[in-house]
């Protein structure tokens, strides 16, 4: 049954199929069997319609489901992409580099530069590792930094570029966990889906019985009334 109804809503040629078969069945039992009321056709115009426009709504809202799909897998490479390049940005050599003392400062003065740099290598080293361990957790939210123990920090041209590439991340690891929620298929998802073909095919089907009717109506009318003709 699932083979049947798969192929019913991905194959060209079965909906086909379906739409004819629909056709007929509903021709030989309103058309060829039964005699109806003609203002019950005149009602059935307000069926196909409602039919035709249910399944619309439904393909609308897959189609909908689908985009935001496509919009997620390219959220998830920019995210893979951003990660990448600021780890590499926080392992870079230069945030670990060694002061050479050419005698231009004091020693007290060349010690404190360089405890400076050594704090600010310390904390990038420790901010890799943390981000290498929320790509382990697929690319997780980077909710706290490590702490650095610089009072001048946010005049540091590193520590505000990271800053700043992780605000940007976090934008887009958000927007990614609100696609994910949307883009979940659940049974209903799955029904709506199938739904909205089998629809589609019911309403077209009873508008071409419809216009059946109303052909083989009109044809019998011309039979048992023919027109006069002037020679």
């Amino acid at each position: 049954m699932y083979e049947f109804i798969r192929e019913l809503i991905s194959n060209p040629l079965w909906a086909l199929c379906a739409f004819l078969a629909s056709w007929q069945l509903l021709v030989l039992f309103m058309v060829t069997k039964t005699t109806i009321d003609p203002v019950i056709w005149a009602r059935l115009e307000f069926v196909w319609i409602g039919i035709g426009f249910l399944g619309l709504l439904s393909l609308v809202g897959e189609n909908r489901r689908m985009f935001q799909k496509n919009e997620l897998e390219q959220v998830e490479k920019w995210i893979e992409g951003d990660f990448k390049s600021l780890i590499r940005f926080s392992e870079r050599s230069g945030n670990c580099f060694k002061y050479i003392n050419t005698g231009i400062f004091e020693q007290e003065e060349f010690e404190r530069r360089q405890l400076h740099q050594d704090m600010i290598c310390q904390w990038t080293n420790e901010v890799k590792t943390y981000l290498d361990s929320l790509v382990q957790q697929g690319f997780a939210r980077i909710d706290k930094l490590p702490v650095i123990y610089i009072d001048s920090a946010k005049t540091e041209w590193t520590y505000t570029q990271i800053h700043y590439d992780v605000e940007r991340l976090n934008v887009l690891i958000d927007q990614r966990n609100k696609l994910s929620e949307s883009v979940k298929l659940n049974f209903w998802d799955g029904f709506r889906r199938t739904l909205g073909a089998i629809l589609l095919i019911v309403a077209f089907a009873l508008r071409f019985t419809m216009v059946t009717n109303k052909v083989r109506t009109e044809k019998k009318k011309q039979k048992d009334y023919p027109l006069n003709v002037d020679n």
